[in-house]
């Protein structure tokens, strides 16, 4: 009987590991306060928070709660030319914390697929139907690559399907992740041009079928600067300082944020903690597309997530109980080809560890 249930168990993890990607235990030692260093995230640790996004110019805002996740599991993923990297994946709901994603995405609509009727707010409007998934490596948290996924059917008659999988010839920290971090650190990167590989589904309507896009094999698109800089934007820090946000006090990193054209001008702050092992704040302010945004985040909840104590006896079905995710990872495979699984990853990981927990439990 006990043969059986380990069994089952392993017959899962073989499952989970072909129809994902692979994954390895990330054995790193534990971060030093502020001592710089890179995090190590718990098996499934989850930030809200409180994202205020306002146009200074229409004077209009736009207030969300953002969620994403970290698991302390990596995974192998190819790069733009097809090298294999240990990543850590981040996952963004609706939108990413960083000061340009909102851009970065309007950029690609605006200048890739000529979809011009999408503002900032509406992007922040699709709520949970959007989720940004990030890999990075595990080893200097460079961008390795971004998915964007979205299934969106508002009232007002436009609808949205995105499985879109980008990956740049250059790879450098993602945002502020730029371990260690010390003061007077500067960081980022200006390039004459970036080089993106685009593959994945584009659906859009707005009224006709003419904005439909569909993208059955990877092409290349060149970005040029000043478009670059939402990728690589550039930072420094300044020190370190004790904010308080609602979810509490934290002695962060405080980190400039420059101006991309002038990286001597300031457009905003991020506060990282290495307790939290992300920003509890930030407030940027900035140009696109000839109007001024301000974007003020802070932490309202931080979660990290431990399996819990074993049942004395395993449950009567734990195939029945991580099912749900294994037909969704052979669903999501089936439709995005090339697009490794970003739903519900942090559910899968949590659930095997639970899973393998309570079986050796059990054995012994």
């Amino acid at each position: 009987m006990r043969t059986r249930w380990l069994l089952v168990v392993l017959a899962m993890l073989l499952l989970l590991s072909a129809t994902y990607f692979s994954v390895s235990s990330a054995a790193t030692p534990v971060q030093a306060k502020l001592s710089g260093e890179r995090p190590q995230f718990e098996v499934a640790e989850d930030w809200m928070h409180k994202f205020i996004f306002t146009n200074v110019t229409g004077n209009k805002s736009t207030e969300i709660i953002i969620n994403s996740t970290a698991t302390m599991f990596t995974g192998e993923v190819k790069d733009f030319y097809g090298n294999t990297r240990n990543c850590y994946l981040l996952i963004y709901r609706p939108v990413a914390l960083d000061p340009v994603c909102i851009f970065w995405i309007l950029y690609s609509l605006y200048n890739v697929f000529n979809v011009t009727d999408l503002s900032a707010e509406d992007l922040l409007a699709l709520g949970d139907s959007s989720m940004i998934c990030v890999y990075v490596d595990e080893n200097d948290f460079s961008l390795v690559q971004v998915q964007w996924i979205v299934e969106y059917f508002p009232d007002s008659g436009r609808q949205m399907f995105v499985v879109l999988n980008l990956l740049l010839n250059e790879t450098y920290p993602y945002m502020w992740f730029n371990f260690p971090l010390s003061e007077g650190k500067f960081f980022g990167n200006y390039t004459e041009a970036l080089n993106i590989s685009l593959a994945g589904f584009f659906n859009y309507y707005n009224g006709t079928w003419y904005n439909y896009t569909y993208i059955d094999a990877p092409f290349s698109e060149e970005i040029t600067f000043p478009g670059t800089y939402m990728f690589y934007p550039a930072f420094k820090v300044a020190g370190i300082e004790t904010v308080t946000v609602t979810a509490g006090s934290y002695e962060c990193w405080k980190i400039e944020v420059l101006n991309p054209t002038n990286p001597n001008e300031k457009i905003g702050y991020l506060w990282y903690s290495p307790d939290v092992k992300n920003i509890v704040k930030s407030n940027v302010t900035m140009m696109f597309q000839n109007c001024q945004y301000n974007l003020y985040v802070e932490l309202n909840e931080h979660f990290e997530h431990s399996p819990p104590a074993p049942p004395e006896e395993p449950p009567e079905e734990i195939s029945q109980l991580l099912a749900p995710y294994l037909v969704a990872s052979v669903y999501s495979q089936q439709q995005m080809g090339m697009v490794s699984l970003g739903l519900g990853v942090a559910a899968v990981a949590a659930g095997v560890a639970v899973a393998i927990f309570a079986v050796r439990r059990w054995l012994v």
